[in-house]
């Protein structure tokens, strides 16, 4: 609300300086679907992929390897357990895909498992281990911080602390050497919101993108268009912060039918941006 008083849009209310680019992936892919889901993100100018695991560990290890053997060299994937192992188990699965230069491991242990499990874990593993977006309040979020344990750091705006709290929790982790990144999957005020959030705080953090079809995303992207082409049709920009969607355009089956279709249809395009890490490039989001 400060941010629409003063005319701004919120990241740069929150940072004067800020970039107008944020880098996204592809996220919300099971791994059994990867084959049909992956083309279509391609489309879309992703290069780095999240894929849910935590189902058949044997399935998964070999999906896994497959799936990294079929990618680009500028190409890169994350898993994501969903809290679904146990120690030993994460430890097989680590073991299982080794060699496969995982960019992050989300969420392998429960949330509520001992400090100590996920430090184990988490020192014999080479691969990045994340979390968050299942922490709540300051205090989780400062040990998971300074424990060292999760190297991705991942509140979610629209499960706990709103922008004040990840905002607190996103610079808290990057003065620690940690990374940012936004959890997020859902409709378009929360993704509009995680973008503009990742955009203030910099660092290298990636904006979450669901491939999936949504269509409170697409009502939310048609109705208020916070994202606009910019420079050609692999770029976009984020209109003036977050707005309020028109009521009349919500509470009818009908507006939802319009609206169910791909994100790729509602003007969300991605563009390369080279990076310092092991993928070469990756596609970006532009903030107007």
């Amino acid at each position: 609300m400060a941010a629409r008083r003063s005319g701004l849009p919120l990241r740069r209310f929150i940072n004067a300086t800020t970039t107008n680019q944020v880098t996204a992936y592809a996220s919300g892919i099971q791994v059994a679907e990867a084959a049909e889901v992956l083309p279509r993100a391609r489309t879309e100018e992703h290069q780095t992929f999240k894929l849910k695991v935590g189902f058949d560990m044997a399935a998964d290890i070999s999906a896994v390897c497959a799936i990294q053997n079929g990618l680009s060299a500028s190409e890169a994937i994350a898993c994501d357990a969903n809290q679904a192992w146990s120690v030993d188990q994460a430890q097989r699965f680590v073991t299982g895909i080794t060699g496969v230069p995982l960019q992050w491991l989300e969420e392998p242990l429960p949330v509520f498992a001992q400090t100590t499990q996920w430090q184990s874990l988490a020192q014999s593993c080479p691969i990045p281990l994340a979390g968050g977006e299942n922490l709540s309040g300051n205090a989780e979020f400062d040990d998971a911080i300074n424990l060292g344990h999760l190297s991705v750091i991942q509140p979610d705006v629209t499960k706990w602390g709103g922008i004040t709290g990840c905002l607190g929790v996103a610079k808290t982790a990057l003065g620690a050497g940690r990374r940012y990144f936004p959890h997020f999957l859902g409709a378009g005020i929360g993704l509009a919101a995680s973008a503009e959030l990742l955009a203030a705080l910099g660092g290298d953090g990636l904006l979450e993108i669901d491939v999936n079809d949504n269509p409170l995303r697409s009502l939310f992207l048609l109705a208020q268009n916070p994202f606009r082409r910019e420079n050609g049709p692999a770029t976009t920009a984020l209109d003036s912060g977050l707005r309020r969607i028109p009521m009349r355009l919500i509470n009818t089956k009908r507006s939802m039918q319009k609206c169910a279709e791909p994100a790729s249809h509602c003007q969300i395009n991605y563009h390369r941006s080279a990076t310092r890490r092991r993928v070469s490039s990756r596609p970006f989001c532009a903030l107007g």
